[in-house]
């Protein structure tokens, strides 16, 4: 994958399109029947909270070298980093000043997983932090600063 390539998937996981409300219509021939479809607006029922995204980056040339675990929410973010120089459970993303009290949760696939309460940084730094990976195949970005993860 180009690094050019890059931007536009971020932004297509970053900005999805949301159901803010929807309207149902009476089909013809139904108005008036016992149990039709009447005009109503559903907002409270079509919103549907995004779920943080979990996904894995790695170099197709050394697949093996090193792994970038990038969470996405909205304006915000995680990452994790496991490769050569890294403790044997890797590093996490570190913001010194979280906006968390309780730790995070991303999903990859149906499956959670938990990050710190201040592993969560700007959208900007994640996606800083994916291209210099990919740049420098596999090493550890320094434009984060990171945690030994628990």
């Amino acid at each position: 994958m180009h690094v050019s390539a890059l931007g536009d998937i971020i932004a297509r996981i970053h900005v999805k399109p949301r159901i803010r409300s929807a309207t149902v219509v009476p089909r013809p021939g139904e108005e008036g029947r016992r149990g039709a479809r009447t005009e109503r607006s559903l907002p409270g029922r079509t919103r549907r909270q995004p779920r943080p995204v979990l996904l894995t980056v790695v170099v197709a040339d050394d697949p093996w070298k090193s792994e970038l675990s990038v969470g996405i929410d909205g304006n915000k973010g995680v990452l994790h980093y496991s490769g050569e120089g890294t403790p044997p459970n890797g590093v996490d993303s570190e913001n010194p000043a979280p906006s968390n009290s309780s730790p995070v949760i991303y999903y990859y696939v149906s499956a959670d997983t938990e990050f710190p309460a201040n592993a969560e940084i700007p959208f900007s730094t994640v996606e800083a932090a994916v291209v210099e990976y990919l740049t420098t195949e596999g090493e550890q970005p320094a434009a984060v600063d990171w945690q030994t993860t628990m």
